[in-house]
This record gives structure tokens, C-alpha cells and sequence, in this order.
């Protein structure tokens, strides 16, 4: 199920009132949580930035969410990992540049459990202590673009559950996109989230998802099923379902099923990250002139003069390829894989982009 409301703004009675019309649409918050459930609120905190930036899930959704669970009577627990360590110093600079100090709910244990998944794609993740806390999961997300992925939602939105540099591994481990979005279907369905909502106030276009451009949607929206709500969240940012990987290999497992339904009132077209075109076309290449490719057409990260030698983009490179020398980030090419995790995570706006040798 999905329900998509109209929201021009933050305002909170705004954001009430559409979340409210939302949950009502799939038959109420009461259907999907009881008194006796704690419940993990898992939003987008990629990384600390100002909610206006767009890049993290706005503190205004959580705070309507909060009343509409309130209702219920169940514990409540907020908790993500963004894409630095998971510790207290980090989490802590996460929750305050996006506006999420004021929240009471926040649980800051900031350990992690081994989970074993002998019959998954993946047999064993490092998740956060709440995952392990929680017996519902509520999944609030942001609508963006995204340079791997093409798009990044509700199901790409549960990577946070992997605890702090454990996420380095997995991109480490899954250089290519569709063995990433095996992952990450793998994880949704050990997640299992029984509510998905969308942040699609202002999402994010271009070089997602931390690097694009903002872009109103005007939009809150909720779903039970995370492939299904990124599949009319695809249809509403006016991206091929197809042309999402992740998307394109759930459909095919029967993770969810296509509809008529178009949504078209609600429909703004999202431009798309470099990377997707360029990704289309490297399956076309031979696989001995791939490197040749990579060098000339693919945008690979390069470091800016204003570079202050923080460490983040070296710690964050899941193939080591960044070293920091005498004070300034410096990438070795002949490692890079174009993860653009470096890209993403800086928080100077450090790292850039550009084609050719």
C-alpha cells in the first residue's frame, strides 16, 4: 500500500496534517503499531548538515511522526549511523547540525550486534544495538538522486542500520551496483520496516546524495513495503523504475508488483546524477578498453584547495585510495573504483568532480 499527500512546506501544522492523512489512507498508525511495541524511528542522517540543505531527513517530519506514535502508548527510540564512525562525538555533531538535539527519544548506545543471516545474499551484518531494541521499525527517509544507486529512498535509507565503517566494507566488498543492490535488498528484507515515509518536502537532484541540487516535490509520502514506495516514489521523480538497480532485481525476485497507478499530480521530473548515464553505457565496452573508459569519461573525485585535511574522505574510502599528506587529501587513481563516498561525505565541500585524465 501507498499514499502520497500534498505538503508545500515545513510548517508543522502542514507536515501534520499531510503525514496524518497519510497514515488514515493506510488504514492508521494504529494498525501498524500497539502500546506494548518499542518502535525505531530511522531517519536519513547521511551526515551533519543543516536540514535546509536537503540532504537529511527534516526534523519537522519526525516531530509529526512523534505525535502520531505518541497516540499509541509505545516506546519510541530514534536512531542512525551516518556515514562517519558510530560513536558519541560523531553522533552527536549528526544529531545537532540536523536538528535533532531537541529530540528526548534518541538513544544513544552507540554499540553494535552481529547479525546472522545463514539463507541471505549476505550471511553476516554489523547492525546498530536499536535495530536489536526495537520490535517495529518505522523508516523515514528522503527523496533523492543518487551517484550509485540513481536513486536513494526508503530502501537505500536502511544502510544506516550498518554500524558506523562497517558501511566501508560492504562498498569495498560490492564494487559494482548490482551486487550492491543485492546487498541492499538482502538488508531491507532483515529490516523489514512495517512503515516507510517519505521526506519529499524538498528532495535532492543531480549529484546525490549530499551534492545535488534542491528540488521541491511538495510531497509527504508513506507506504508499507520499502521497494514498492521507491517504486512510486521513482514514478513521482519522474525516473524508469528500470533504470534503478535495486528496484529492477526486487521486481524480478516478485518484492513487489508494478501498477497502473501513475501519480501524475504529483509528478516533477528529477534531473539524474552523471553516473547513470555513464553507467549504461560502460556495460557497452569491451572489457579490456574498461580502464580507458573509467579514466576519459567516468567523473572521478578530486581534491579542492580548500581542503583542510580532516581525514573524513580517507576514512570513508572503502578501497583506501585517499591518503592525507602534509595536511591535504591526495587519491590514488589507480585505486579509486568511482564510489564518490568521498565525494559525499565531505562536509567543506572538498571534494569535486570532473572527467578525463
Amino acid at each position: 500500500m501507498f499514499s502520497v499527500n500534498e505538503c508545500e512546506s515545513y510548517d508543522l501544522p502542514k507536515v501534520r496534517k499531510a503525514l496524518k492523512n497519510c497514515l488514515k489512507n493506510l488504514g492508521g498508525i494504529e494498525k501498524f503499531i500497539k502500546k506494548s511495541d518499542t518502535v525505531l524511528i530511522k531517519p536519513n542522517l547521511l551526515m551533519p548538515a543543516n536540514p535546509n540543505k536537503s540532504i537529511t531527513t527534516h526534523p519537522a517530519i519526525i516531530t509529526g511522526l512523534l505525535r502520531e506514535l505518541k497516540k499509541t502508548g509505545c516506546k519510541i527510540i530514534i536512531a542512525d549511523s551516518s556515514s562517519g564512525c558510530y560513536s558519541k562525538e560523531c553522533m552527536d555533531k549528526v544529531y545537532a547540525e540536523c536538528g535533532y538535539s531537541g529530540f528526548k527519544e534518541i538513544d544513544r548506545d552507540y554499540s553494535s550486534k552481529e547479525y546472522h543471516n545463514a539463507k541471505g545474499f549476505i550471511k553476516k551484518y554489523g547492525l546498530i544495538s536499536q535495530f536489536f531494541k526495537a520490535d517495529k521499525i518505522i523508516n523515514v527517509c528522503k527523496a533523492k538522486t543518487h551517484m550509485f544507486t540513481t536513486l536513494t529512498c526508503a530502501t537505500k535509507n536502511l544502510f544506516g542500520l550498518i554500524a558506523g565503517k562497517d558501511k566501508t566494507y560492504f562498498h569495498s566488498r560490492f564494487k559494482t551496483v548490482d551486487d550492491f543492490s543485492k546487498m541492499l535488498i538482502d538488508l531491507a528484507l532483515i529490516a523489514n520496516p512495517c512503515l516507510n515515509i517519505v521526506d519529499g518536502v524538498l528532495g535532492m537532484e543531480g549529484e546525490g546524495p549530499s551534492r545535488g541540487r534542491i528540488k521541491k516535490l511538495g510531497i509527504i509520502a508513506a507506504g508499507t513495503n520499502c521497494f514498492e514506495t521507491d517504486y512510486f516514489m521513482s514514478k513521482i521523480m519522474g525516473i524508469d523504475s528500470n533504470k534503478v538497480p535495486y528496484l529492477k532485481i526486487a521486481k524480478e525476485k516478485g518484492l513487489f508488483k508494478e501498477s497502473k497507478k501513475d501519480c501524475a499530480e504529483f509528478k516533477k521530473d528529477f534531473k539524474m546524477p552523471h553516473s547513470e548515464l555513464i553507467s549504461k553505457l560502460f556495460k557497452l565496452i569491451p572489457s579490456n578498453l574498461r580502464s580507458l573508459y573509467n579514466d576519459f569519461f567516468i567523473k572521478k573525485p578530486f581534491i579542492k584547495d580548500n581542503c583542510i585535511g580532516c581525514g573524513m574522505c580517507a576514512e570513508s574510502c572503502p578501497v583506501k585510495a585517499i591518503t592525507i599528506i602534509k595536511g591535504k587529501a591526495k587519491i590514488n587513481y589507480s585505486k579509486c573504483v568511482r564510489c564518490y563516498c568521498c565525494h559525499e561525505i565531505c562536509r567543506y565541500e572538498a571534494v569535486g568532480l570532473k572527467k578525463g585524465f
